[in-house]
């Protein structure tokens, strides 16, 4: 998912690799000079799957999983901090044991990190660099978890300050006090809002739907 860089002038990607390798890119387009720089395993053995700008950080989410044929090494995912200036890691750790893939994060309402590893949303202190608190929204079970994973979850904050997202199959709506979640109806994994937040989009099947909040 590409991610805005703190200039207009580059744009930041994560990477999973191709068929029976590991580990990921993160890869800066540099808009003035149509170039591209790519730094390989900011975390050893692991795609990047997730992007957040937020106060001058660029915060990405990791899946265990690489490319299809090949069995990962690493047992966790990752949540790591880099400067997007110079693309230098800041710090990296495990948000939610056991966890294998960090599919979305979101620069929360209460100015703190939201992301979402498997079933479990999590809330980070990006001043203080802890996680705050979890909280499990889907059960996932082993052998769910035991499957290649690059794109499951999905945040986005409204500009009414209410949050939505989709994760395995279900559109939902997030209550930024309790951090429960209350169902909305089927949705597979992509979702998108408006510029003015008047619609969000996301597809069921082969279907394009469109949710008025």
């Amino acid at each position: 998912t590409p991610t805005p860089a703190p200039t207009a002038s580059a744009m930041f990607f994560g990477t999973a690799p191709k068929y029976g390798r590991l580990g990921g890119a993160l890869v800066e387009y540099n808009v003035n000079k149509n170039s591209l720089t790519s730094v390989e395993d900011v975390v050893k053995d692991q795609s990047i799957v997730s992007l957040c700008y937020a106060n001058g950080v660029l915060y990405g989410g990791t899946s265990v999983w690489g490319g299809l044929g090949m069995q990962p090494i690493a047992n966790e995912a990752k949540l790591f901090e880099v400067n997007p200036s110079n693309r230098t890691k800041i710090s990296e750790c495990v948000p939610v044991p056991g966890a294998k893939a960090i599919t979305a994060l979101l620069d929360g309402p209460d100015g703190h990190l939201w992301g979402m590893a498997d079933g479990t949303l999590f809330v980070f202190d990006k001043t203080n660099k802890t996680i705050l608190s979890t909280h499990e929204l889907f059960k996932v079970s082993d052998t769910t978890k035991s499957k290649h994973v690059f794109k499951n979850a999905c945040l986005i904050l409204h500009p009414s300050g209410r949050i939505f997202g989709t994760a395995y199959g279900e559109l939902f709506e997030l209550n930024p006090v309790t951090k429960t979640k209350t169902a909305i109806g089927k949705a597979s994994y992509s979702l998108t809002m408006d510029s003015k937040g008047h619609f969000l989009y996301f597809y069921r099947g082969i279907n394009l739907w469109r949710y008025t909040p």
